[in-house]
């Protein structure tokens, strides 16, 4: 279950998918790369996704893109995505307002079934589809806190019997983020991360994730998804493994589903890699030394 969704639990790498105000306006160039893998069950599922991000004009204007592959028992999910966000300061903080539109292209594959004697009815209602979508959101943003709320509108294919009403129709969600940190002391911070989806007036997905980060070289995180899954994840700076290396990040996150139902969802391993393309802290540092002053400067 909840492999099949793209939305990552890496959650501050992907805010992006999710609301497309809620990108990161400050660095030059942010770039993560998701694998996400069902390693057991009886059919292989997989999520890759490629996520971009850069702030341009003085960091009002941020433009963004993403693409993933989903591949499922029976269908395969490609989608590719633009975005756009604009920062506004507002009520002691920044107001940040986001659209995207993205293609998504289904395909269905019956062969990877087991089960060969499928109704030709219900075979008939399965094909392939090609859909265009659009996402609107809205965040609000101050250095402990980060409030966002977007409305999703994707005309996704169902693959249920019977389903060509709601094959063409158009399926909303309302996605809600909320982020808070607090500093527990020096240089330790706790993050709570909170993603709710609501697809209809009885259906909604839940997701806690919080985070306790050290010098923001090292994170440990353990979650938990409505749908009875727990999270336990680790974010490392690799400058541990070379200093070359202090602008990239490697995680890891394991989801476990708690009940029958979401079996699929069992042994669930996430990996992630983030680069940011700004200068290195310490040719920063280098850059920002004092000149020494010497005889001849007088």
């Amino acid at each position: 279950m909840g492999q099949q969704s793209v939305f990552v639990n890496h959650i501050n790498n992907s805010k992006q998918m999710i609301n497309p105000a809620c990108m990161g306006f400050e660095s030059t160039i942010n770039t993560s790369f998701f694998s996400k893998q069902a390693w057991n069950g009886p059919y292989k599922i997989q999520t890759n996704i490629i996520c971009l991000e850069s702030s341009v004009s003085q960091k009002r204007l941020a433009l963004g893109i993403y693409a993933f592959n989903e591949q499922l028992p029976i269908q395969s999910n490609s989608k590719l995505t633009a975005s756009i966000g604009y920062k506004l300061n507002a009520f002691k903080g920044f107001l940040c307002f986001g659209l995207s539109a993205g293609l998504i292209i289904s395909k269905i594959n019956l062969s990877n079934l087991t089960i060969k004697d499928i109704d030709d009815e219900y075979a008939q209602n399965l094909h392939n589809s090609s859909n265009i979508n659009f996402d609107f959101g809205v965040s609000y943003k101050r250095k402990t806190m980060e409030f966002g709320l977007s409305v999703r509108q994707l005309n996704k294919p169902n693959l249920y019997y019977n389903s060509s009403y709601l094959t063409n129709k158009l399926n909303r969600n309302l996605n809600l983020v909320i982020v808070k940190k607090h500093i527990i002391k020096n240089d330790t911070k706790l993050e709570h991360a909170i993603i709710a989806t609501f697809l209809n007036k009885h259906s909604y997905n839940l997701c806690y994730m919080p985070k306790l980060k050290f010098k923001d070289n090292f994170a440990f995180s353990l979650g938990y998804k409505s749908f009875h899954s727990i999270l336990l994840g680790l974010d490392l700076n690799l400058k541990y493994v070379n200093s070359k290396f202090e602008n990239v990040h490697f995680g890891y996150i394991y989801e476990n589903g708690l009940q029958v139902l979401t079996a699929n969802a069992n042994q669930v391993h996430e990996f992630m890699i983030n680069i940011v393309f700004d200068k290195p802290e310490r040719l920063a540092k280098i850059k920002n030394k004092p000149k020494e002053i010497t005889p001849l400067d007088f």
